[in-house]
């Protein structure tokens, strides 16, 4: 924070315009700055953001105003100021009680520079339409701004509309003076009509979520054990300094007890010759690297020095003659060569061996590395964590609990300003915790932070935050490396990384699938709605039911009657599935419960424009409920929660809907003896039930029909007549 004065301000002079809000070197960022560059002024044209996040995902990150004219970059600073520092600004501007201005918000770099780009389209926009600056607007330029991104299909200036009326009061050159909204959210105004279909995202197919969990669950449960102690041979021979003094022999005594060899001149060359002959040949590189020894199958010499014994500390110069003339004269390349046991274990593709070729001194390096983005994928998938969160979870004392349940703890940085949050965690998840707190480096104070490894020269190939690149470069190499065995194959391309080029050949897996992916998975068979939107801290649960809406695609809902039939509750499952598929074919559910469940599921059909059966169709009624129906994650969601109140009879179903149930005395538990389906108000009657209770009402009012009956007999009948008739309608009577 200190020599905010001292350096000059980033921008020409002239483009700079006063504001009577802040001085120009004021700390844009005074509590929250965690990067070593130096934090940028308000008078800056370019503020340097990079240490806004804890775990830095890009060394550079800026944000500039000098494209912008100097008006629209003073409004531009001036209302991020205020988004950013709002605690200093909630007496003075108007803010909603559930804003993020309200909750204090901390703002993420990335959430920084989206703004202001948008900020630039809001100019671009009012420029072309000629409209001058906010002060000036009238309600029908606000509706000529929204009209052109309406037509565009723009998203993310409802935002910046809505923050230029609401900081108006304090703003140099004014703001919007009405409000601009008319009730509407920012996602509404920038034309947004479901809030339950707005977001882009999509999960994982099943076969390639299997694919890339599963391997990496491979590397942090089998894997592991290899890596981690090759990882301890290593240290033990960095320790370990070989002597390079030789014996007092002449080279004439080498040359007798080594005659087809002449190269074999003195100690060292004996050592390197015997290292080769012990192994066969030279050993070559098994993976892909930097250096010399940059691709697969080039001679590694780092691994003849290591088996002969020499440390690898210094660069030796009586190695090179030796070694370069062998490679010359052709000697056999022989894969690995380190004496570093490679378990036979059951593969991933269910095959038993080993799970990759010998190590080499690179592999080593290379297989950390892997393994850390695999623990990190394993995180990623079972735990619903954005990247910022990811990125905050401590080196010490991340294990806790939360509900009794095992949880990791971190920091919230998007909606609660870095508030410490648990979030539950399986054991394979505490595992892969265990694995990153072993191989990461020491000093770092974030588990996720930094994989430091000294053959991995270039910055792109370190893991610093960016699980982005760690899934891509885990991806990559389980489909192009010959060295590796058994693995499921991944098909999914990736993005650039350094040197090696993008891939789309398949789907880019991000961090951020995982999110939608898991709300897929919870959508019927886990966790439910209020669960995952503690899990994914969402500020609201249409936020989490539109994650569902938007994760699960057919592959995942079309495995739905799969994965009922595997469930605890098949039988409630299978029976409510059958029973949505009756009122989508229009069939009878009577009932008071059965009616109440006809009304609510024929509502969402149509609010989610779910196509009728077509009896014309080549796929039978099966196929295109499937298909229509269980495609639909809101519909997906509506059959798991009618299973979880189901209970299957022979005569008629039960709703078990506690208040309304008969059969309760003390507690929740039925009584089966005090069921009477005629009067209960949780009776719900498919149609293979149905003909037994029309037999019934047949019956009652064949009885009534007979002479002489007695009063208090008919009144009974008559009664029983009513009620059997009331549950056998299909439509409420109202009065």
């Amino acid at each position: 924070m200190n020599g905010l004065v001292d350096r000059p301000l980033l921008g020409e002079a002239d483009r700079r315009m006063p504001s009577s809000l802040v001085a120009d070197f004021t700390a844009v960022f005074p509590h929250t700055w965690r990067g070593s560059k130096p934090v940028p002024r308000f008078g800056d044209l370019a503020w340097e953001i990079s240490g806004v996040d804890p775990g830095r995902t890009r060394a550079d990150w800026s944000v500039s105003f000098d494209s912008m004219t100097p008006e629209w970059a003073l409004l531009t600073r001036e209302v991020m100021f205020v988004h950013i520092n709002s605690a200093e600004f909630r007496e003075r501007v108007w803010i909603h009680r559930n804003s993020r201005l309200a909750r204090d918000g901390h703002l993420r770099a990335s959430t920084i520079e989206a703004y202001v780009r948008s900020f630039r389209e809001v100019e671009s926009i009012s420029s072309a339409l000629g409209l001058g600056l906010p002060r000036t607007w009238t309600a029908d330029d606000v509706d000529s701004i929204r009209d052109v991104v309406l037509r565009d299909g723009r998203s993310g200036i409802g935002r910046i509309i809505r923050l230029l009326y609401r900081v108006a009061p304090v703003l140099t050159l004014g703001g919007i003076r009405f409000d601009p909204m008319r009730g509407m959210t920012a996602h509404q105004w920038d034309g947004g009509a479901d809030y339950s279909r707005m977001l882009s995202g999509q999960g994982l197919r099943p076969e390639l979520f299997r694919a890339v969990v599963g391997n990496a669950l491979f590397y942090v449960e089998q894997a592991s054990r290899d890596i981690l102690a090759a990882r301890a041979w290593r240290v033990e021979r960095d320790l370990w300094r070989s002597p390079m003094s030789t014996p007092k022999s002449s080279r004439a005594a080498y040359l007798d007890a080594y005659p087809d060899h002449p190269d074999v001149v003195n100690e060292v060359t004996r050592r390197l010759h015997d290292a080769m002959e012990e192994l066969g040949g030279f050993p070559s590189s098994t993976v892909r690297t930097a250096g010399k020894s940059a691709r697969v199958g080039e001679p590694c010499r780092e691994t003849l020095r290591a088996a002969a014994g020499f440390d690898q500390a210094a660069n030796y110069r009586a190695f090179r003659p030796f070694i370069d003339g062998r490679i010359a004269s052709g000697v056999p390349m022989v894969p690995g060569g380190l004496p570093i046991e490679v378990a036979c274990v059951r593969r991933p593709d269910g095959t038993f061996g080993p799970w990759r070729d010998n190590f080499c001194w690179n592999s080593i390096d290379v297989e950390s590395l892997m393994l850390a983005d695999a623990a990190k994928i394993v995180v990623m998938a079972f735990t619903a964590m954005r990247d910022s969160e990811l990125d905050a979870i401590p080196r010490h004392g991340w294990r806790t609990t939360w509900h009794g349940s095992p949880a990791l703890w971190s920091e919230e940085l998007k909606t609660r300003a870095g508030e410490p949050m648990r979030w539950w965690a399986t054991p394979t998840v505490l595992s892969a915790c265990d694995v990153l707190d072993k191989i990461i480096d020491p000093e770092a104070p974030f588990l996720f932070q930094t994989v430091r490894f000294r053959r991995i020269r270039d910055a792109s190939d370190r893991a610093n935050g960016e699980n982005w690149k760690s899934i891509q470069r885990f991806v990559s190499r389980l489909g192009s490396d010959p060295h590796l065995h058994g693995f499921l194959p991944v098909d999914a391309g990736w993005g650039t990384l350094g040197a090696r080029p993008r891939n789309d050949a398949g789907p880019t897996v991000t961090p951020r699938a995982f999110r939608y992916t898991l709300a897929s998975i919870s959508n019927f068979v886990a966790l439910g709605d209020v669960a995952f939107q503690q899990q994914a801290k969402h500020a609201h649960i249409a936020m989490s039911h539109s994650y569902a809406a938007n994760g699960a695609n057919s592959d995942w809902t079309g495995s739905m009657l799969n994965t009922l039939a595997n469930s605890e509750a098949q039988e409630r499952a299978m029976k409510t599935v059958d029973l949505y598929m009756r009122i989508w074919l229009d069939d009878e559910v009577v009932g008071h419960a059965g009616r109440g469940l006809v009304r609510s599921a024929r509502r969402l059909f149509d609010e989610l424009d779910v196509a009728p059966y077509d009896d014309e169709a080549a796929a039978g009624p099966e196929e295109q409920f499937e298909a229509r129906v269980l495609s639909t994650p809101e519909l997906v969601q509506a059959i798991r929660s009618t299973a979880s109140i189901l209970h299957p009879g022979t005569l008629v179903h039960c709703l078990r809907y506690v208040p309304t149930m008969e059969c309760v005395e003390d507690g929740t538990e039925p009584i089966q003896g005090l069921c009477r389906p005629e009067s209960c108000a949780n009776v719900l009657v498919d149609p293979e039930q149905q003909p037994l209770i029309r037999e019934r009402h047949r019956q009652v009012q064949e009885w009534l029909g007979m002479p002489r009956i007695g009063k208090a007999q008919r009144q009974v009948l008559e009664r029983r007549e009513r009620l059997l008739a009331s549950q056998l309608r299909s439509e409420d009577i109202r009065g």
